[in-house]
């Protein structure tokens, strides 16, 4: 079976498609572009026309592509983000609906920085992230003992932090006021939850249960939903959630007083055997 290959100058969105027909090739080399259309359960033609760059995915072949293949948060920004790229690259006049929707999700999207490793084997404590956020609020105080009484912190662990901070090149105290070196950081892909990860998850629900019993309704949120659902659309529902949380972030940080936590989770609620 010949390899097939998209022509120069090709998008994220056909390159993701293309690397999936290539790594079922890897393991059965009569896998076909018609095999992965019956996959998807979409039309060859079309597939093949999206992945050459003649035609930009519709938002039904989208949702399929998504309910198949379960892309992860990450691949589906820079997926949908691609889409937009395309559409104005492109004489094309008429845009579709899942055009729209990508370049709405673009124009809302906010720029990340990637944690390597080794900075976040440093920053699996909840309140290093905290830290590099009051260095952004109107009132903030560059000063140690000040950060340790807003954020209720020992002085010795506020230090600590900002030392750590400091090494990692996230923190820059050369000068007044303190200021974060970078937009906002990410630590990798969370569809591949390390330790680290979990561990700073657990202390921002732990905080979240605390706030449940000390902080008055007027100040926090606290709401649930629990609802049957077609397991399928999980990567739909992360794509939503990672887009309401960008969206919501751009919205409430107009004005940067307070720094806050914004959790949500989506778990089954059976128990799995």
């Amino acid at each position: 079976m010949r390899h097939l290959t998209t022509k120069t100058g090709s998008y994220y969105y056909q390159s993701y498609l293309l690397r999936k027909i290539q790594e079922s090739q890897g393991k059965n080399p009569s896998y076909s572009m018609r095999s992965f259309s019956r996959k998807l359960g979409v039309d060859v033609s079309i597939l093949s026309k999206v992945i050459s760059g003649n035609r930009l995915p519709s938002l039904t072949f989208n949702q399929k592509v998504f309910s198949q293949l379960k892309p992860t948060p990450i691949q589906l920004k820079k997926y949908e983000a691609s889409i937009a790229d395309a559409f104005g690259s492109t004489p094309w006049r008429h845009k579709t609906l899942s055009v729209k929707t990508a370049i709405r999700r673009k124009r809302n999207y906010i720029q990340e920085t990637e944690l390597r490793p080794e900075q976040i084997s440093f920053l699996k404590n909840w309140y290093f992230f905290a830290i590099l956020q009051l260095s952004e609020t109107e009132n903030f105080v560059s000063d140690s003992t000040w950060i340790a009484d807003r954020l209720g912190l020992t002085h010795e662990t506020t230090e600590e932090a900002l030392s750590t901070l400091e090494e990692l090149g996230l923190l820059d105290r050369k000068s007044l006021p303190w200021k974060r070196t970078h937009g906002r950081l990410t630590m990798g892909d969370p569809s591949q939850t390390g330790p680290h990860h979990k561990s700073r998850m657990k202390q921002i629900i732990e905080h979240s249960l605390h706030a449940l019993d000390t902080v008055p309704i007027e100040s926090r949120s606290h709401n649930s939903l629990t609802i049957a659902i077609d397991p399928d659309l999980i990567p739909t529902a992360k794509m939503l959630i990672d887009e309401f949380l960008d969206v919501l972030g751009k919205k409430l940080s107009s004005k940067k007083k307070s720094v806050y936590e914004i959790q949500i989770s989506l778990f089954p609620s059976e128990n799995k055997k």
